[in-house]
């Protein structure tokens, strides 16, 4: 299958609000694996690339050079569309523009991007920033007038701006979605805890039960009884 006939196909999946089974890989061993056993699309985690490639948590660390290089080697060498982790677009404008356009032409499927201040971080982690509305907005328009193909998907990841209130600034008491063909809920708030903010280690204990799982209008929860 070719890329654009890989776009093509999760586009059309997200396009008809259909569930997508997407499990995080971070190299060509965990990409495989997950290649083979016939998911919807593969999710190159930001997370998993800073810790498997540099040994350093996820807080922006990792350049983009970096993790273009691991999306490249990932996209070529599976068959299942690929979304790649884009953290905030490394830098302002111009930097989204490169990024979105140097992602298309590694063949990924779509990018997700996030609402953070720069540096970022994790975004299961405490004390998150996110950016004013309109700039947020202003950072979408230009990820999607940069694209080539329609199919070539922009994920906008908003769960900080849902979940970092006490630290958002200039946010409002409401926050309007940006004009994204989708967008993410990735991170949720621990059902196992009254807060968000939990601790590293019921953080942890968590995570196994959640997978990334696109709509069109969010990641949503696969385990849940009200997830159909």
């Amino acid at each position: 299958m070719s890329t654009a006939e890989r776009r093509a196909t999760f586009a059309d999946r997200v396009r008809a609000r259909a569930f997508c089974h997407a499990p995080g890989v971070y190299d060509m061993v965990s990409a495989t694996v997950a290649d083979n056993v016939g998911f919807d699309a593969l999710y190159m985690s930001g997370y998993g690339i800073s810790a498997s490639h540099l040994g350093l948590p996820d807080a922006g660390l990792a350049s983009f050079t970096e993790m273009l290089d691991r999306a490249r080697t990932i996209a070529s060498g599976t068959q299942t569309p690929l979304i790649a982790d884009a953290d905030t677009g490394f830098g302002g404008l111009v930097n989204v523009r490169h990024t979105v356009q140097g992602y298309e032409q590694a063949g990924v499927a779509a990018i997700q991007l996030e609402d953070q201040d720069f540096p970022k971080k994790c975004g299961h982690a405490a004390g998150r920033t996110v950016i004013p509305t309109a700039e947020m907005v202003r950072k979408v328009e230009v990820a999607v007038e940069s694209r080539t193909s329609t199919d070539f998907l922009i994920i906008a990841a908003q769960t900080p701006a849902r979940h970092s209130a006490s630290t958002r600034r200039s946010h409002g008491a409401r926050r309007t979605p940006p004009p994204a063909p989708t967008s993410s809920l990735s991170s949720p708030p621990n059902r196992r805890t009254s807060s968000h903010e939990s601790s590293p280690r019921s953080t942890l204990r968590c995570l196994p039960t959640w997978s990334k799982v696109v709509s069109r209008r969010c990641f949503r929860r696969t385990d849940s009884p009200n997830s159909a």
